[in-house]
């Protein structure tokens, strides 16, 4: 199995993974019992865990890559991030899903339709260059996420926009307004832009990619339209 494929079947057991934890996710339940939940499931599935999983509650999710907890799920308009990545054959996934328990206030909902909008603005430029048969830079795919979520008034995002995916969860490009490099077909990459305001909350929504057959395509499938539990 070459390298890709591997790659491949780690994405489709993550997103097996998430379809799994939806239902687990109640009232009561602690951050870590969720964590363990899913890298069990990865595990019952021929797949180890690509890097610790990331479970936040509540504000816990304005921290960029914060570490899991005691934290029990309480309250209604709560935000939920789920970060996470299986390794399958020494090849990583990673993705994130933000998600709500009860109904979603409306910004709650203006910051997650900010960022979901602002990953496929990154998406949309590297179609744009595939078709046109120009080059990918990939401080342009950071900045055309970065730059929509400053148009719309909130924070930079404080991190790069993406990075590549390999046997490790975190390889080269790194998908950086401060990069020079050039984005390859065949190179699997994850584009995550977040909102982090702090007291409050934050959603990212990260997914991997690939430039195959001339176009790029979406390996993490799992929902992401607002979901509200």
């Amino acid at each position: 199995m070459v390298k890709l494929e591997k790659i491949k079947r780690a994405c489709q057991i993550t997103d097996l993974a998430f379809a799994y934890i939806l239902p687990k996710i109640k009232l009561g339940i602690s951050e870590r019992k969720l964590a363990k939940g899913i890298e069990a499931f990865m595990k019952d599935n021929g797949a180890g865990i690509a890097f610790p999983t990331i479970v936040a509650f509540g504000d816990h999710t304005s921290s960029v890559h914060h570490p899991t907890d005691k934290r029990v799920l309480k309250g209604r308009g709560v935000f939920i991030m789920l970060d996470f990545g299986a390794r399958y054959k020494s090849y990583c996934s990673d993705m994130t899903r933000t998600l709500f328990l009860g109904k979603a206030s409306s910004k709650q909902k203006e910051i997650y339709r900010v960022v979901l909008k602002a990953q496929q603005k990154a998406v949309d430029y590297i179609k744009d260059q595939i078709k046109n048969g120009n080059q990918i830079k990939v401080a342009e795919v950071d900045m055309w996420a970065r730059q929509y979520i400053l148009d719309k008034g909130f924070p930079t995002i404080p991190h790069s926009v993406g990075h590549g995916v390999g046997k490790k969860v975190h390889e080269k490009p790194k998908i950086s307004y401060k990069s020079r490099e050039i984005l390859k077909p065949r190179t699997p990459f994850t584009i995550e832009p977040g909102i982090y305001i702090k007291g409050f909350g934050g959603v990212r929504i990260e997914d991997v990619y690939i430039i195959e057959d001339k176009w790029v395509k979406q390996l993490t499938k799992s929902p992401k339209e607002l979901i509200e539990i």
